[in-house]
């Protein structure tokens, strides 16, 4: 996926940055007014913004509106080819800018500082998005912000998941940790119990248990997971 970045900028002070971007498969939109700014955020949804501090449309206020239009870990570079004061580098880093680049500047070192920017951006996304599985000894299984009881049965075949997360947890190895031992027999009692479980978890959204054809069940977390009431995969 490209990186992409809105450049606003009235002139052609950084076309050249433009132009190195672009040649670095970057994606990126210039705006060089306020409308601009308004309809390219709703139509490329940029993930990075450099700002030209020079431009005279662009007000302190109009930035501080620019950025809090996005989330608070959307990335703002300035750059400016003056030398900048402690009280604007204040007022801009409180208006949320993350970061100033003066002139004499590189092109290739404005660039290392979007990447950097992107990649400290997606992290802190990633950590704000990332939630825990617990299983407390009092059978409390609790995912984020949300917590369902789970009776003795069900806390036996959580356990198994958790212990091998991202693997496909065999049908034999849920029969162990459920009775100790595993027996045909008990597949049909396996099955219901599997899907009064399944059901249960959606008590808790963005956690699952997939059935996998012919093979088990694999647990599931994060959007996008699905029901865990779904037909098996085939």
């Amino acid at each position: 996926m490209k990186k992409s970045a809105m450049v606003i900028d009235d002139g052609d002070q950084l076309e050249a940055l433009i132009c190195y971007l672009t040649e670095r498969n970057w994606a990126v939109i210039k705006a060089s007014s306020w409308d601009c700014i308004v309809d390219y955020f709703e139509q490329f949804s940029p993930q990075l913004l450099v700002i030209n501090k020079d431009v005279p449309f662009l007000s302190k206020l109009e930035q501080a509106r620019i950025t809090r239009q996005r989330s608070e870990d959307f990335p703002i570079l300035v750059v400016s080819k003056n030398q900048l004061g402690d009280n604007e580098r204040i007022k801009g880093f409180q208006s949320g800018v993350c970061t100033f680049v003066e002139a004499p500047f590189s092109n290739s070192v404005i660039e290392a500082q979007m990447s950097a920017l992107l990649q400290l951006s997606q992290h802190r996304k990633n950590s704000h998005c990332k939630k825990t599985v617990c299983l407390s000894k009092n059978r409390m299984l609790t995912y984020g912000d949300d917590c369902i009881e789970l009776n003795e049965r069900e806390s036996r075949i959580m356990s198994v998941f958790l212990d091998l997360p991202n693997d496909v947890v065999t049908k034999n190895q849920l029969q162990d940790a459920i009775w100790g031992f595993s027996h045909d027999a008990h597949l049909h009692a396996l099955d219901n119990c599997m899907h009064q479980f399944r059901r249960k978890l959606d008590r808790l959204p963005g956690l699952s248990i997939r059935s996998i054809y012919s093979k088990g069940y694999v647990l599931v977390q994060g959007k996008g997971t699905g029901g865990n009431d779904q037909a098996d995969e085939l």
